[in-house]
């Protein structure tokens, strides 16, 4: 099935989960958002959308999937984001594609709240 998980730490402690949300600025919850919004995405995507520079979106992903907050899809597959490419429902993945995890939405909720 499409979007399976991989390298994800979901079962973080309350405290570990509340040291880990501290450390994320303004730009790793932009990402977090474009995430939701826009569901499975990789990091070219992602540059390009919130305008920055590929080396740091790479570092940023990566950094992002060790707090647990993305995980990397792991499928040769992947679904397209409805609307986005008429006729088309699944791609063959080319590149290392990430999703929010439950860790990340709970993240980018309270963030919303305290905006």
């Amino acid at each position: 099935m499409p979007g399976e998980e991989i390298g994800s730490k979901e079962e973080d402690t309350d405290d570990s989960a509340l040291l880990d949300y501290e450390l994320l600025d303004l730009i790793d919850f932009e990402i977090l958002a474009h995430h939701y919004e826009f569901g499975v995405d990789y990091s070219i995507v992602v540059a390009n959308t919130l305008d920055i520079p590929l080396e740091e979106m790479f570092k940023r992903h990566k950094r992002l999937v060790q707090f647990g907050v993305l995980s990397r899809v792991k499928r040769k597959m992947i679904q397209y984001r409805k609307n986005i490419v008429d006729g088309k429902w699944f791609k063959h993945r080319n590149h290392t594609y990430y999703k929010l995890t439950t860790k990340g939405e709970k993240f980018l909720n309270k963030w919303l709240d305290e905006s």
